[in-house]
């Protein structure tokens, strides 16, 4: 993993761009960017994706984050 998290955040991007949904997942929640995380859900069109996203938000106590991927991804 890179120092910076811009670089991180346009690697996760690439990800995303490149289908890969569950590396940029992974890079987007370990930096706390969340709505990167909705985005890349609701790109995926994966319900496993979405509810792993959501079990993430529910553990972590992200009530608003949680509540923004469900309206997000509906």
């Amino acid at each position: 993993m890179h120092d910076l998290v811009e670089f991180r955040r346009i690697a996760s991007f690439l990800y995303r761009r490149n289908k890969k949904y569950d590396k940029s997942l992974e890079i987007s929640m370990a930096d706390k960017m969340y709505k990167d995380c909705v985005d890349t859900a609701l790109e995926s069109n994966s319900a496993e994706l979405v509810e792993e996203l959501l079990r993430f938000f529910v553990k972590n106590q992200e009530k608003e984050f949680f509540t923004a991927c469900l309206y997000t991804c509906y």
